[in-house]
């Protein structure tokens, strides 16, 4: 949120870019947006992201798993019936971990963020002084080197 900018600028911006990310993978253009919600599990998903209470942002968070039980159809249906416009609902499939196949998952209309991806993105934000980014960050390069 605006708001926040200036309590961690490098952090905000690292923010802003990876909504950007997730608006570029579904090929969107970013909208002008001032309120943030972030929720956890929300009726079981993962995460999910509102901007100013019109664009929904699903983020389905799988490291050594791989989608189940129809749970991305059905994470979309519930989005859909708490009344956000279809345009308006991004699906996203964090994936930190290693897959084969994301067949279905496109099938679903979720796009995949992959590991690559979030490293791409996190490198811009090396400057923050944030204690959790830099742990996840070290984490996630550790992790490709493996």
């Amino acid at each position: 949120m605006p708001k926040y900018a200036s309590a961690d600028p490098q952090l905000h911006a690292c923010a802003r870019e990876l909504i950007a990310a997730f608006f570029a993978k579904h090929s969107k253009p970013v909208p002008q947006f001032t309120e943030v919600s972030v929720t956890r599990q929300s009726k079981h998903i993962d995460v999910l992201c509102v901007l100013d209470s019109a664009y929904a942002i699903v983020i389905e968070d799988k490291t050594h798993t791989e989608a189940h039980s129809n749970q991305l159809a059905k994470y979309l249906t519930d989005i859909n019936g708490r009344g956000y416009q279809l345009e308006n609902i991004l699906a996203i499939y964090f994936k930190t971990g290693d897959q084969s196949c994301y067949k279905a998952i496109y099938q679903h209309g979720f796009q995949p963020f992959l590991r690559s991806d979030v490293l791409a993105l996190l490198e811009t934000g090396t400057e923050t002084s944030n204690v959790i980014f830099h742990d996840y960050f070290d984490w996630l390069v550790t992790r490709s080197r493996a």
